[in-house]
């Protein structure tokens, strides 16, 4: 698929068509996470059960915190 980036405001928008939101289940309430390696620009849904990646990771770290001080402390 080819699109354009268009200008809204003062920002600027890439226009999804209905196919791709319906192959990808979202909607304009789901939250995506736009990610660069500086070349390409990857779009993904975010599974609102999982959060961010630091949400989950501090709630892991802070459920599980004595196992992990004692795997370092080895």
């Amino acid at each position: 698929m080819i699109t354009k980036i268009k200008k809204t405001g003062n920002s600027r928008a890439v226009v999804l068509p209905p196919a791709v939101w319906d192959l990808l289940k979202i909607t304009e309430e789901t939250p995506l996470e736009v990610t660069t390696n500086g070349v390409n620009i990857t779009i993904t849904p975010v599974d609102p059960q999982e959060g961010d990646f630091e949400a989950s990771s501090k709630r892991v770290l802070e459920k599980h915190f004595n196992v992990f001080k004692a795997l370092a402390d080895r």
